[in-house]
């Protein structure tokens, strides 16, 4: 995965995380697919940031140049977007496709 997909993907998360947060005031427009971003994509994206983040960090180690670090998602986080993401609060896959949930079942409580 290249670093502008995952900075874009970890991005959206982020944005939502802050405004559930109370930190940003509006709530976000962009969105994730709940189709296409699977569990495996936003820990792929966060993976992609961090060896980015330490390429840099290697790379500019004792130097005294100044250099970006993008932030990344602890895995709680993840785990707590994709469940938002996949499922409704009644356990149903939201993500449908001919009335077959994609990838998720329904969680019988």
């Amino acid at each position: 995965m290249k670093i502008k997909e995952a900075k874009d993907i970890i991005g959206v998360c982020l944005e939502w995380q802050f405004w559930m947060m109370g930190i940003r005031e509006n709530r976000p427009t962009k969105t994730l697919n709940p189709v296409t971003t699977t569990l495996s994509i936003l820990i792929e994206s966060n993976k992609t940031i961090e060896r980015h983040n330490e390429k840099q960090r290697k790379k500019y180690s004792g130097t005294g140049e100044t250099f970006s670090q993008h932030q990344t998602l602890d895995d709680r986080v993840i785990a707590a977007i994709y469940t938002a993401l996949s499922y409704t609060p009644d356990g149903e896959a939201k993500a449908v496709i001919n009335g077959i949930g994609v990838g998720v079942v329904k969680i019988k409580y």
